[in-house]
C-alpha cells in the first residue's frame, strides 16, 4: 500500500477516521511506526 500509494507524491497514509476504540493501541502505534519508518514516503 505505502509502495504503490506513495508514487508521484500524492498520498496521505491515515486512519480512515480517528482510530476505532476496539483497535489496538499497540497495533495503531505499530501503523504509526511503519508509515514514519517508510523510506519511500517523505
Amino acid at each position: 500500500m505505502l509502495r504503490i500509494g506513495s508514487r508521484k507524491g500524492k498520498f496521505v497514509a491515515a486512519c480512515n477516521t480517528s482510530p476505532l476504540d476496539y483497535i489496538p493501541q499497540e497495533n495503531y502505534l505499530a501503523m504509526l511506526k511503519t508509515i514514519e519508518e517508510y523510506e519511500g514516503y517523505r
